[in-house]
């Protein structure tokens, strides 16, 4: 069954809270922008600790990460936010739920260029 001694699953458990400490709370407090129900709401949702708290999923760590990209793309910083995402896409490739309306909103971002070559630079930009 594998290795199931206490210290192990102290480790195992810290490593999740650190992961949460370190990548999905600096995140949410980007994301929230001084919105503190938005803060309480996501630190508080059960579903996060019971899932990556007692099964080991380190699926806050994506979140984190797609939050950061999120704030990242809403924010003007269009290429950084799309390396965010693709690290979260990297991770854990549950963010493919997530990749149309990213996908979609970073198209629309290129279409609202000028000329044609500004949307292609934007695109081509974005894209590499």
């Amino acid at each position: 069954r594998g290795t199931e001694t206490a210290d192990h699953k102290l480790m195992m458990r810290l490593s999740v809270i650190i992961a949460d400490f370190v990548i999905l709370f600096p995140a949410v407090f980007l994301f929230a922008n001084k919105n503190y129900l938005t803060i309480v709401t996501i630190m508080a949702y059960p579903g996060l600790t019971i899932i990556d708290h007692g099964h080991f999923q380190y699926n806050n760590i994506s979140l984190g990460l797609v939050l950061a990209a999120v704030y990242l793309v809403t924010s003007g910083s269009h290429c950084l936010g799309s390396v965010m995402f693709v690290a979260a896409l990297n991770y854990k490739q549950m963010e493919l739920y997530h990749a149309l309306p990213f996908f979609f909103y970073l198209l629309g971002v290129c279409c609202q260029q000028k000329t044609v070559t500004q949307k292609l630079l934007k695109l081509v930009k974005i894209g590499v």
